[in-house]
């Protein structure tokens, strides 16, 4: 099973020490303390699997502990708390389950049961584990095109949202945002001719040297649409973003896909429209977008496998 890092908090030293003994046997990481004052910071610092609490401490209460620990909890994954009292009347046990325990255990506890208690709360995370990652990946399946492997559309809106609201609490000075737009030239006489099989093909290898072309970090590629691709830079001039279109366009000629159905070259070419602004409060980011395909359609119209830049 998985080891669990388990925080341990009692003001009996003996105790601690044999359950800090128990628990490192059934090969678990404990980190313990005496001072239920620093149960919410060693919390925050270990970000454990499971907490085990004494009730009744001089400084401050199981319950209170606990409490602190659940406000302080972001919400993200269930830790459960295990109490560890003498206390054995009913009210006692519903007074933990309501500052947020999980279990109340009566002291003296035997290690049998104890080994039991953590087994199951071992199970439970494991199944937590799992269905995380199983979120994950639905997760990353939803903000994935399926065909070419990169952001889709609804992936690139929800990151340019992010990276304009972090990009207007930047100087202005270096405070710029671009939007760029590709289209495959002629592509439905292409998909007509080879194919379909061959058209997703030629998508799939437009996609990926659009994305590797793009290299930074903040850089964003999704597909937009048919035979479309958008792409997010942030923080770049305009002689930058005109020496990016040209790298595009060269590993996208680098990729020799025949097209003996286009009127402008013998092998797929791209044409580009890239907008760039200056993110103000009040200023509609869609707009940007907009603009940017205004200058793909401008690029369209002045023959195609180019790029045109509005600023």
């Amino acid at each position: 099973m998985t080891q669990m890092k388990i925080l341990l908090v009692d003001d009996t030293k003996t105790i601690l020490m044999q359950l800090t003994i128990w628990l490192e046997a059934l090969g678990h990481e404990v980190t313990s303390t005496q001072d239920p004052c620093q149960a919410l910071p060693l919390y925050q610092q270990q970000q454990p699997n499971l907490v085990i609490l004494d009730v009744m401490m001089e400084n401050k209460s199981g319950y209170d502990c606990a409490r602190e620990l659940r406000e302080a909890d972001s919400g993200e994954h269930w830790v459960p708390i295990i109490f560890l009292s003498s206390a054995e009347k009913d009210e006692n046990v519903q007074a933990g389950i309501d500052a947020g325990g999980d279990d109340y255990l009566i002291k003296p506890v035997s290690e049998v049961t104890l080994t039991a208690k953590i087994k199951a709360m071992q199970r439970i995370a494991e199944m937590q584990e799992q269905l995380a990652h199983a979120n994950a990946q639905l997760q990353a399946l939803s903000n994935t095109d399926e065909l070419t492997q990169i952001p889709n559309r609804r992936s690139f809106n929800d990151r340019y949202q992010s990276e304009w609201n972090r990009v207007l609490r930047l100087p202005e000075n270096i405070r710029r945002i671009a939007i760029i737009m590709f289209d495959i030239d002629h592509f439905k006489e292409y998909n007509d001719y080879y194919g379909h099989p061959e058209g997703d093909k030629c998508l799939q290898q437009v996609a990926q040297a659009i994305d590797q072309s793009l290299t930074r970090a903040s850089d964003y590629v999704a597909r937009y649409g048919g035979e479309e691709f958008i792409a997010l830079v942030v923080n770049e001039d305009k002689e930058h973003l005109k020496q990016l279109a040209e790298k595009i366009q060269r590993n996208i000629a680098k990729l020799g896909i025949e097209h003996s159905k286009s009127t402008v070259a013998s092998t797929v070419t791209l044409s580009i429209g890239i907008a760039v602004e200056v993110p103000q409060r009040g200023y509609n980011k869609d707009k940007l977008i907009e603009r940017a395909d205004e200058a793909l359609y401008q690029a369209k119209q002045n023959g195609r496998n180019r790029f045109v830049i509005l600023g």
